[in-house]
């Protein structure tokens, strides 16, 4: 029994374990189950060279020994939500990242997701070499059932259920108003479709609730989860097949604001109570 309970505290206490376990498995189920055209070789030289760079900066610039697990998120995530020809895409979306998290700070916390960020940038810098679209898992509603299910403990393991839950909602609500008043021919299986898909569950569960670049509380938490499930829609509004990581771009510029004003509020009521 006491080992069954260690073995849940191990994941417990620091819930990127359990995280880059997943990513891992999703990464090799796409190549050796779905024939996914990327080798695991790609995956590994990208960690390879986000783990350097992770590690070069955190020495120079703050005198610290990194964790491996930062980049063993990264390079799973970028590999399976992206798909190009080359491999030199998937290593610089990887650098980028680890770039990100170490030099894009505010008050010592980095600013944008680190994995979203190198892709997106990735994708704006050379579109005509990398893509956010990735058709491996398309129409294996088991395999999405099963990223469904994974994804849920994910996020209960990392107390985030809340933002992914409220991504989903507000995209789905999104959704059902653009086929009311746009496409009008929008059939509610199409939602389905696009709620069951494995790389939009790997974004929600994997991605978006990243703990350290969302809201703390739970109520700015949920309306940082919907309203980014709104943003993603209006994008798709206008064609765009990259909006889930424009949408989650843009949002955590503003999360640092958010963290300001949790911590005035935190204060205020620490304050209250002293007197």
């Amino acid at each position: 029994m006491k080992l069954i309970t260690n073995f849940f505290l191990f994941y417990k206490n620091d819930p990127r374990r359990l995280q880059f376990m997943m990513l891992w498995s999703y990464s090799i189920i796409a190549l050796e189950i779905f024939n996914h055209e990327r080798p695991h070789t790609v995956t590994i030289i990208t960690f390879l060279s986000t783990l350097v760079t992770d590690k070069f900066l955190g020495h120079f610039f703050h005198k610290k020994k990194n964790s491996f697990l930062p980049a063993a998120i990264i390079s799973p995530s970028i590999c399976t939500l992206c798909y190009s020809i080359a491999f030199w895409p998937y290593i610089l979306a990887g650098v980028l990242s680890a770039v990100s998290k170490s030099l894009l700070l505010y008050k010592g916390r980095h600013i944008f997701n680190p994995s979203n960020f190198g892709i997106t940038v990735t994708i704006l810098l050379f579109p005509n070499w990398i893509t956010g679209i990735s058709n491996v898992f398309s129409g294996m509603k088991f395999v999405g059932v099963y990223f469904l299910i994974s994804g849920l403990i994910n996020a209960i393991n990392s107390r985030t259920l809340h933002i992914s839950i409220m991504y989903l909602i507000g995209m789905s609500l999104s959704f059902w108003l653009r086929g009311v008043f746009i496409d009008r021919m929008l059939a509610p299986s199409v939602f389905i479709e696009l709620t069951l898909n494995p790389i939009l569950l790997i974004f929600c569960f994997h991605m978006i609730n990243d703990p350290a670049t969302t809201p703390r509380s739970k109520k700015l938490g949920m309306l940082y989860g919907f309203f980014l499930g709104v943003l993603y829609v209006i994008f798709s509004i206008n064609g765009s097949t990259h909006g889930h990581f424009y949408s989650l771009f843009i949002i955590t510029m503003f999360i640092p604001f958010l963290r300001d004003y949790e911590e005035k509020q935190r204060n205020k009521v620490l304050a209250s109570a002293a007197t």
